[in-house]
């Protein structure tokens, strides 16, 4: 239950160095209340850290509807200090019983807040919305921003009093006046995190990119993506085969064909490891087996040891705040820092358009983009940036510039990036989302964090959605530059010891309306009778129904889920990605339906029920008056 919802406001103010000072509507010396044109106008005027002359004006309107919109202006600071960060909407209210946040990070994270103090944050990349449940009921809140500043949603959770809020980044710059220059929406609602979902989305279809769904996509006849990394003849070879199994077209995400270590010594990927005769021989060998092929390159990272570094780097980079350089070690091996690039950094983009050249020059038909769609939510202080410091827009704008650069100069090249992203949609045909393995990735997410499609149930067709990291052998790949030292030793037969982990992964892809995915597939394993062969007969027959039933999966709306029923399993997953390490390696257990469900509407109006059992068992489900059970490791689509 919820009660005692209350809304309000704060704003930060920064002297740009240790400073910092949070305004809130209790230190302001006066409070009015008026109507106006049908709207409730709230002015709050003086303080002390702003002056006597400040104003904080907030408007709401009404729709008739449970929710209220509202806008905010702070007018006359006078102060010495500078408008950092506008926190609106601010909510409070008390709750009963279990309570969970979402955020609008890639498909969407459910995260449980525990009885103690307890708070999360998360930057809206992938959707501008956020929400509280307690229950049945739950608390909305969204930025209706069509220029996609950079933000963040926030929830706090002490004894049972929570507060969420959205935070905006303001433009770093000693001014008088700042607002937000759209509404937000807030309100209580019924119903779950895709209740919320649909109420965002009669907003996103008011958006140009949302349009873009009603653009035919060349990337909505693939039926099967193989996400494989090393030499020509390893990579193709296996999703050629797997495609003639199943009988679907099939796509190639290749990594490590390039001559440089995973996430080292970037953006210098030309030419390939095997030589530019071996790489044309392997593309030309995918093309007559009609197989989609699209290659690594990372669009926003510059290895701060590369030799190409010093011709631009610093004028590319994001600066902290601190004046530091922003950047990430993701290789643990190697222990090269990638540095984050701006949306403004030219010479970084003149750079990767160099080697783009160089490798659609030999007549690949698609590339993939790696972080921008991700990674590009990173405030920027670089004083050789012409655009404001801290908050803004610059990341996407000079990005979606970039792209549409891109477009022009490589017509008919199709581009692919990393993970949900809404504000460069129409630049991307496809995003990878590895959402559908967050067991397996734990370590990458916030602790217990459970994903839900959200952003299917928003964005569904408009960019092809593909990906997971579903290993049918349980071990990730290998970069053979990397040092051997820091290989394990001694590897399990996983799938045995996991029986489940890949068939759930796998299957949780179908059923969140994306494209079936396999991760590091080998000859040894697309074999129908060999060691692997129940897993890889699973992998052919999902292949085959995502297939069948694109215009349900991949044309159509997701509709509301609720009222399926199924019994719980337990399945074991090994958490593991490719630089884990052996001591950090761990298996966990996590009940689960044995039957995952979603529900489709297709263009010509037909509504299905998809289920599939990706348990070795039989299994039972009952919805809306229908009981059947499944065979192990099986699916069915049933129309209602």
């Amino acid at each position: 239950m919820i009660t005692d919802f209350k809304i309000s406001w704060a704003l930060k103010f920064s002297d740009r160095k240790q400073t910092k000072i949070m305004l809130t509507p209790d230190m302001m010396e006066s409070h009015e209340v008026s109507t106006e044109n049908n709207k409730e106008i709230h002015l709050f005027r003086g303080c002390e850290i702003a002056g006597k002359e400040f104003e904080v004006r907030i408007s709401f309107r009404h729709d008739g509807t449970d929710l209220r919109y509202g806008s905010i202006q702070c007018r006359n600071n006078r102060g010495k200090f500078f408008m950092e960060e506008l926190h609106f909407p601010v909510i409070t209210a008390n709750v009963t019983g279990e309570f969970k946040s979402f955020h609008g990070a890639g498909q969407g994270w459910l995260i449980t807040l525990s009885e103690k103090e307890y708070f999360t944050t998360h930057p809206m990349r992938s959707l501008q919305m956020t929400a509280g449940f307690a229950g049945n009921q739950g608390i909305y809140l969204d930025a209706r921003d069509k220029q996609y500043n950079l933000k963040e949603s926030y929830w706090e959770k002490i004894g049972d009093r929570v507060t969420g809020k959205i935070t905006h980044l303001l433009p770093y710059r000693k001014g008088r006046n700042a607002e937000l220059k759209f509404e937000c929406g807030i309100g209580l609602f019924e119903g779950s995190w895709f209740e919320a979902a649909k109420i965002y989305r009669k907003w996103a279809e008011t958006t140009p990119n949302f349009k873009k769904k009603f653009k035919k996509n060349p990337m909505r006849e693939i039926g099967i993506w193989a996400w494989n990394r090393g030499p020509g003849d390893h990579v193709s070879d296996p999703i050629i085969k797997l495609s003639k199994d199943a009988g679907v077209p099939a796509a190639l995400d290749w990594y490590w064909w390039h001559k440089n270590p995973y996430d080292t010594d970037y953006p210098e990927f030309w030419p390939p490891r095997e030589g530019k005769t071996k790489f044309t021989q392997t593309l030309a060998k995918l093309k007559k087996a009609g197989v989609y092929t699209q290659v690594y390159v990372n669009g926003m990272a510059w290895d701060m040891e590369a030799p190409s570094f010093p011709k631009g780097g610093m004028d590319s980079v994001v600066i902290n705040q601190d004046g530091s350089v922003y950047g990430i070690v993701f290789n643990t091996y190697t222990k090269r820092k990638l540095c984050f690039t701006c949306g403004q950094g030219k010479p970084f983009q003149d750079r990767l358009e160099q080697v783009l050249a160089n490798i659609i020059g030999t007549g690949i038909p698609g590339v993939y983009l790696d972080m921008i769609g991700a990674a590009n939510v990173t405030p920027c202080y670089n004083p050789a940036h012409k655009h404001s410091h801290g908050g803004g827009n610059y990341h996407i704008s000079g990005n979606r510039k970039f792209l549409e650069r891109l477009h022009k100069r490589f017509p008919g090249t199709v581009f692919s990036t990393e993970d949900c992203n809404e504000s460069l949609l129409g630049c991307f045909e496809s995003m990878i989302v590895l959402h559908p393995s967050c067991e397996r990735l734990a370590s990458s997410y916030h602790a217990g964090v459970e994903c839900v499609p959200a952003y299917s149930a928003v964005y569904h067709g408009i960019a092809a959605l593909f990906g997971n990291y579903a290993i049918i052998d349980g071990i990730p790949p290998w970069d053979p530059l990397w040092p051997d030292k820091d290989r394990w030793q001694g590897e399990e037969e996983w799938e045995k010891l996991l029986p489940d982990q890949f068939c759930c992964e796998l299957a949780r892809t179908v059923i969140w309306g994306m494209q079936p995915t396999v991760c590091k597939l080998t000859m040894e394993q697309a074999n129908l009778n060999g060691r692997y062969g129940e897993f890889y007969r699973f992998l052919v027959m999902i292949c085959r129904f995502y297939y069948e039933n694109r215009d349900f999966l991949y044309d159509g709306d997701m509709l509301n889920p609720a009222g399926f029923e199924t019994e719980t399993t337990e399945v074991k997953f090994l958490q593991r990605f490719i630089f884990t390490t052996r001591e950090n390696g761990k298996i966990v257990s996590r009940d689960l339906p044995a039957v995952l469900h979603s529900l489709w509407e297709s263009p010509a109006g037909e509504k299905a029920l998809f289920v599939i059992n990706y348990t070795g068992k039989p299994r039972t489900f009952t919805y809306g008056g229908i009981t059947k059970t499944l065979p192990p490791r099986s699916a069915e689509k049933i129309l209602l």
